[in-house]
């Protein structure tokens, strides 16, 4: 799943508008200025395809290549920023910024691994690739079941 993040200031003022803690209608989700992670076609299929799907862009203000970059920009700023939901609750003790929840559209965001293909067989790079994937399946089953039932 996902989240939007934004200041206090902008939230307050989308969510005064549609009268919800969701951005439930996606014509105002398009509408608002974003920030966007760039993605190597330059969009970001999980959150530009939905939209497209309803007829609907989004307004992207600023194009970023990394998340924590682009949320130390939007801080400042009347963007917003769709992001993994595990990265906006981190973002929330650490900064000013807040989340409210994106359109039902959006779904999960997927995670993928690349590496130059005269890696694939080096066994250094295969044990770091193993080690990668264990610590993404702790993470995901941290946040699925709750840090408690793993304990």
């Amino acid at each position: 799943m996902s989240k939007v993040l934004g200041c206090l200031d902008t939230l307050q003022k989308l969510t005064s508008a549609i009268g919800s803690e969701q951005f439930s209608d996606k014509l105002t989700h398009a509408t608002v200025p974003h920030a966007m992670v760039l993605t190597g076609d330059g969009h970001q299929a999980m959150v530009d395809q939905p939209l497209k799907v309803l007829g609907q862009k989004r307004h992207v203000a600023l194009r970023i290549p990394f998340y924590i970059p682009a949320i130390l920009a939007i801080a400042q700023t009347d963007l917003v920023l769709t992001v993994p939901r595990t990265l906006a609750n981190v973002t929330k003790q650490i900064s000013t910024l807040r989340t409210i929840e994106p359109p039902r559209e959006l779904k999960a965001f997927p995670y993928f691994m690349s590496w130059h293909p005269r890696l694939t067989n080096e066994p250094a790079h295969v044990w770091l690739r193993d080690q990668v994937r264990i610590a993404a399946r702790s993470i995901r089953d941290r946040s699925r079941y709750g840090q408690k039932q793993l304990a």
